[in-house]
C-alpha cells in the first residue's frame, strides 16, 4: 500500500503528554481511506512517533494497557499513569537510545515541519543535533507555525531552527514560516510539504 510507504517516512516528535495527534491519524486514516481501525492502527505502527516527556497512557486501539481517550481516570490509575511522564532531565538522558534516535531522525531529515511549537529553549537545544555532525548539504527546507509570534521574534526562530544543525545557519536552509494555524501552514505550503 502506497500510504504505507509514505507513513514510514515520517517521523513524529510530540512534546506533549496526550496523545491527540496518534488519536486524530487513526479515525482520518479510517474516514479518507475507508479502512477499518485495525488498518489504521497498524498504519499508524509503521510511523516513528517519540514522546520525549512521556505520555499519560495508551490508547484504546494500540494497547490493552490504555486509560481511555477523553475519559476521566479512576483514582488508582493516576498514579500508574503518572509513571509514564518524565520531566524535562530524564526526556533528554543522552544515553537513551530514544533520545539518540530522535535526534538520528532531525539530523537525517531533509524537510522539518514545527506545529504548534513554542520554541522553548530548552527543547531546541533537546532537538540539537551538531553533535552528531555537521549538516553540510544544502536543500534542507524547514515549514513552522508562528501564531502569536512578533515580526522580530519570527527571524530569531527562523536562526533557532537553522541552528539545530551547524554552529552557523547552513545558507541552504530554506525556513519558511506562517502565521497561523497549522492547518493554515498545510494549505499554504501543500505542495512544498508533499510526499512526492
Amino acid at each position: 500500500m502506497e500510504i504505507e510507504e509514505r507513513l514510514k517516512s515520517i517521523t513524529l516528535i510530540i512534546f506533549n503528554y496526550d496523545r491527540c495527534v496518534e488519536q486524530f491519524l487513526y479515525y482520518v486514516l479510517q474516514n479518507y481511506y475507508q479502512i477499518s481501525g485495525t488498518e489504521a492502527a497498524k498504519l499508524i505502527e509503521q510511523m516513528d512517533i517519540f514522546h520525549p516527556y512521556g505520555t499519560v497512557g495508551s490508547l484504546p486501539w494500540s494497547a490493552s494497557d490504555n486509560a481511555g481517550y477523553g475519559v476521566d481516570p479512576k483514582p488508582e490509575q493516576l498514579l500508574e499513569l503518572a509513571k509514564r511522564i518524565k520531566t524535562f532531565t530524564e526526556g533528554t538522558d543522552p544515553g537513551s537510545s530514544d533520545f539518540l534516535e530522535m535526534k538520528k531522525h532531525v539530523f537525517e531529515a531533509k524537510k522539518l515541519a514545527f506545529l504548534g511549537f513554542a520554541f522553548h529553549e530548552l527543547n531546541m537545544r533537546f532537538l540539537s543535533c551538531r553533535e552528531i555532525g555537521n549538516k553540510t548539504e544544502g536543500g534542507l527546507k524547514s515549514y513552522a507555525t508562528t501564531y502569536g509570534f512578533s515580526d522580530d521574534d519570527e527571524k530569531v526562530i527562523k536562526d533557532q531552527i537553522k541552528l539545530l544543525y551547524n554552529e552557523g545557519p547552513i545558507s541552504m536552509h530554506d525556513v519558511k514560516t506562517k502565521k497561523g494555524t497549522c492547518f493554515k501552514l498545510f494549505d499554504e505550503f501543500k505542495k512544498s510539504l508533499s510526499f512526492l
